[in-house]
């Protein structure tokens, strides 16, 4: 010990090898050690997604919802389809269509998901699984995030092919990554505060009624044709900013709010 009164007393009252026992400064240096050998390293988001769909395989993210999963891809196929005839035929529906479509396939999976497993009191299943049910959400709304960000790609494609490529390509795919994020963005936001088992419809209804506007008043379709690209780059990078926070929240923090965030999603 280096205090000399101290080591004095206790090799008075005999104590053997007292004069041995580690500084505070010692000690302190071996719990550190310690715990930084019991504690597994922080890691980033995308080191634990990797980690977690290593757990939880595509299947497994699926299972129980593969009826839901058919049904988004059939109806978005028969959206996707007249939109790119109306769009030929009127060019002026060509950004107002695509803005409303982009987002289609991710609600429709989002609202299918959600009625079934809703109607079928799934909760005790998803609570024996192995991660939570918050971080299950989180990796099977990323599943359906890329899904849906393909899709929309696809129909820009289609879109900007059947119009004979007047509009620039860039400037599309732009609109709809905006589109696409912003809702995305918006459906976690609203799941993380709403209340209630409908709560998830009303942002496909305000969508549904923003998308009814934009069409059906010229005015508004050529608003929206002529926003500038650096505009829908930066809405598409803020709202993907927001989805991807969001994500983090669900990853990292998995068990903020305890049981009310896992009986909120049913």
């Amino acid at each position: 010990m280096n205090d000399p009164v101290v080591k004095s007393a206790w090799d008075a009252i005999g104590v053997p090898g007292a004069a041995d026992l580690p500084s505070a400064a010692e000690r302190e240096r071996s719990i550190a050690v310690i715990v930084d050998a019991a504690l597994p390293a922080r890691m980033g988001l995308r080191a634990q997604l990797a980690s977690l769909l290593r757990e939880v395989p595509v299947r497994e993210l699926v299972f129980g919802v593969e009826d839901c999963l058919f049904l988004a891809l059939v109806a978005s196929a028969l959206v996707f389809a007249p939109a790119v005839l109306a769009a030929a035929q009127q060019g002026d529906l060509l950004a107002p269509l695509l803005f409303a479509c982009s987002p289609l396939l991710y609600a429709l999976a989002s609202m299918l998901v959600r009625w079934k497993e809703a109607m079928r009191k799934v909760l005790e299943w998803r609570l024996t699984c192995c991660v939570s049910p918050q971080i299950f959400d989180a990796l099977r709304m990323l599943l359906f995030g890329g899904a849906s960000t393909a899709s929309a790609v696809v129909l820009a494609l289609a879109l900007w092919g059947a119009t004979g490529q007047r509009v620039s390509l860039i400037w599309l795919l732009a609109l709809t990554c905006s589109s696409l994020f912003a809702y995305a963005a918006t459906a976690l936001v609203c799941e993380r505060f709403a209340r209630g088992r409908w709560a998830y419809l009303v942002l496909p209804a305000a969508w549904a009624l923003v998308s009814t506007v934009l069409v059906a008043f010229p005015p508004a379709s050529s608003a929206l044709g002529q926003v500038p690209l650096a505009v829908l780059v930066a809405v598409a990078a803020g709202a993907a900013f927001v989805y991807v926070g969001e994500l983090r929240r669900c990853v990292l923090r998995p068990v903020e709010g305890g049981m009310t965030c896992c009986k909120s999603i049913m």
